[in-house]
């Protein structure tokens, strides 16, 4: 098929700097994956606004995947990243780096700093979660919380992470603290926490198959941690399962996928938003 027309063409617009390179904000910074007939595998670069507004944008590259591959000897393909807000004050400098060891379903989660465009080892006391099917993401700092492949009953009968725990920098991952946990028969269940608008919010989630779920939620501390005993209690949100739950600052959104009778007198109808 290589040889083909169609081959070429395809792989002239794969190829093509004339694309258009898509940015996501970080603080100051506007990042860009990037795949061309130089980089296969793609690299991660930023720019300034100011430079990204221009005819031709300076990038600086922040992690490249071909070269990664190369050293580690690792075929690795990127799978994106989170990113460590801290709300207002934020530094916006970590985030966890998702990558695939030959493009799998079960991942690396490696913490980068981006002010030395480099990995934070496990010696500096870096977040590293080694190879399985993860859900993962920073709640403060120094806090993750992980659903991964902790052993014997760990995960769904889907493959998915069945336990949420709290994992603290600087003690090993089987420290970690169960925060959270699924049925046996759910897809998947996690835990995460996020700043809205100048809000903190934290769910609990179960997903039951892949159009329905239950929810909790409590208002977001990020003083206290996950497993601290003091944090408000998660309350299960009455809600239908098939409904999706977001935020807006101190707004919680509702997005209906079927009719919702509320209270026996009112009914809103599948689309709605409340």
């Amino acid at each position: 098929p290589q040889e083909t027309q169609v081959f070429r063409r395809i792989l002239g617009i794969l190829d093509s700097q004339d694309k258009i390179p898509y940015v996501s904000r970080i603080g100051d910074w506007y990042y860009n994956f990037w795949h061309d007939e130089s980089h296969e595998k793609g690299i991660w670069r930023r720019t300034s606004l100011e430079s990204y507004s221009s005819a031709e944008p300076v990038w600086v590259v922040v992690l490249d995947i071909d070269a990664l591959a190369y050293k580690e000897n690792i075929s690795w393909v990127w799978g994106g990243y989170s990113v460590l807000d801290e709300g207002p004050n934020s530094k916006w400098d970590r985030v966890l780096v998702t990558l695939s060891p030959g493009g799998s379903d079960a991942v690396v989660m490696r913490e980068f700093d981006l002010e030395r465009c480099a990995f934070v080892s496990e010696d500096e006391n870096g977040f590293v979660v080694p190879e399985a099917k993860s859900s993962v993401s920073y709640r403060t700092r120094n806090e993750l919380l992980v659903g991964t492949n902790f052993g014997e009953g760990s995960l769904t009968d889907s493959g998915y992470p069945r336990l949420a725990k709290a994992w603290r920098r600087g003690t090993p991952l089987s420290e970690a603290v169960l925060v959270f946990e699924g049925d046996q028969t759910d897809v998947s269940a996690n835990q995460f926490f996020y700043h809205d608008r100048g809000y903190w919010h934290e769910f609990q989630h179960r997903a039951l198959d892949f159009y329905r779920s239950t929810k909790w939620y409590r208002t977001g501390d990020p003083v206290q941690s996950a497993a601290s005993s003091r944090g408000a209690e998660f309350k299960r949100l009455p809600v239908p399962d098939d409904a999706g739950v977001g935020t807006f600052a101190d707004a919680m959104l509702i997005s209906l996928r079927s009719d919702w009778e509320v209270c026996g007198s009112k009914t809103f109808v599948a689309g709605s938003l409340l």
